[in-house]
């Protein structure tokens, strides 16, 4: 069995879990530390330490690392988002497989000048949209395929989170539409419940990359924190295949609830959770798959491997199987155009420990009807929703609202 010989960009904030399973596939003996790199050496010293002692040599500069190692089988990129189109072309230029943080691109052009330079390479680039990897949603998405619950009508996703002002304090892009001229656009459909969104248009086209087409995008972005990006969502989606995607999703719930999608179709309904937990209704049987407990990043550094060493294996997400994503959160925010503050009367407010939370009235209740009607929260009449248009993908090929000063 191949060893792969792997470097890793970025070892601090989600490079930390990187560094992680960096260490553990090297002592199973898949993987090899070859190299790794960051421009602050201090932002995760343990980490650092630890990829040294493993063999990693270490560097500040990633260009630098790439022209030393012409030997790599595979960079890992858990650089900020706005590197991340520069890095992957620099590794795709040299052959070398790509395994890449989500977002993959904040903007479509980013994304389609990526792909057009992974075109005419032997370079792989998996997209670590790691929901898509876990035994469940893989069942679903089998099931879907092979017709089981015939033509797909309805996906419906839905996502309840609490996230306080810490959250947004964390990092200083938080909650930015644009940072540093950088596009960022984060908040629910791109960020925290990127997954969600990303699963719901997998789900529509039965994992079938062209099936799951976004045509147009009604979306209606909202925020009650006082930050640019969206912590509450509502988005209609019609694709490719004919499936017509709902998603809703909120940062301001009391309570952290599990996300699930429901897909309907001509003969049965499946819905999968978060829990990695799929319940199958076709006709009168009715049947639940749970899956056992699964590091799923894990699962896409080990599938990714498995399509290095076969090129028959197919990756659980890649590049283009994201164009889809990336498509639909451009269009959510053309669509919207903006995105609307909730009025203080519709808001609780309450301290928790050194933070503070910021809640929706009954959002929980709100999202639970536009779910079952297929609704967005101008049409149920909510008092803080403002109605928006339809926004038309057909040719649509670049962002520019927000006018960041450089991008």
């Amino acid at each position: 069995m191949k060893i792969i010989r792997a470097a890793l960009i970025g070892v601090g904030g989600f490079g930390k879990i990187h560094v992680r399973h960096f260490l553990e596939l090297s002592a199973l003996g898949q993987l090899e530390i070859t190299a790794f790199s960051d421009i602050n050496p201090d932002v995760n010293k343990e980490g650092w330490e630890r990829l040294l002692a493993s063999g990693g040599t270490p560097y500040t500069d990633y260009r630098t690392m790439l022209d030393s190692h012409p030997e790599l089988d595979l960079v890992v990129i858990a650089s900020p988002i706005p590197m991340h189109k520069e890095m992957a072309i620099e590794v795709f230029k040299r052959g070398i497989h790509v395994l890449l943080e989500k977002p993959p691109a904040v903007t479509i052009q980013d994304l389609d000048e990526m792909l057009n330079a992974q075109k005419g390479t032997t370079s792989l680039c998996q997209v670590d949209f790691q929901n898509t990897s876990g035994g469940a949603f893989r069942k679903l998405l089998d099931t879907i395929h092979s017709g089981q619950i015939g033509d797909v009508l309805h996906v419906t996703g839905t996502g309840l989170w609490k996230r306080t002002q810490a959250y947004y304090n964390r990092t200083g892009w938080a909650g930015k539409l644009v940072f540093k001229g950088n596009y960022v656009l984060d908040g629910t459909i791109n960020n925290p419940l990127a997954h969600l969104l990303n699963n719901c248009l997998l789900a529509a086209g039965g994992g079938v990359v062209e099936q799951g087409k976004p045509l147009n995008v009604q979306a209606e972005l909202y925020h009650a924190n006082p930050i640019e990006g969206d912590d509450t969502s509502c988005l209609r989606i019609y694709t490719q295949s004919g499936a017509i995607v709902h998603f809703y999703a909120s940062l301001c719930n009391e309570k952290e609830e599990t996300p699930g999608i429901t897909v309907k179709g001509t003969l049965g309904e499946l819905i999968w959770k978060y829990d990695n937990t799929l319940d199958i209704r076709i006709g009168s049987e009715h049947s639940l798959h749970t899956s056992p407990t699964e590091d799923y990043v894990r699962n896409m550094y080990l599938n990714l491997f498995a399509a290095i060493r076969d090129q028959n294996v197919a990756l659980y997400s890649s590049l283009e199987m994201c164009r889809n994503f990336v498509l639909a959160v451009n269009g959510a925010f053309e669509s919207s155009q903006e995105t609307h503050q909730i009025a203080e009367p519709h808001l609780t407010k309450t301290d928790e420990s050194s933070t503070t939370f910021t809640g929706i009235k009954d959002i929980k209740n709100t999202i639970a009807e536009a779910a079952a009607k297929g609704l967005l929260f101008s049409e149920l009449d909510v008092p803080w929703a403002i109605a928006s248009k339809p926004f038309e993908l057909e040719g649509y090929s670049e962002f520019k609202l927000f006018a960041p000063a450089s991008s």
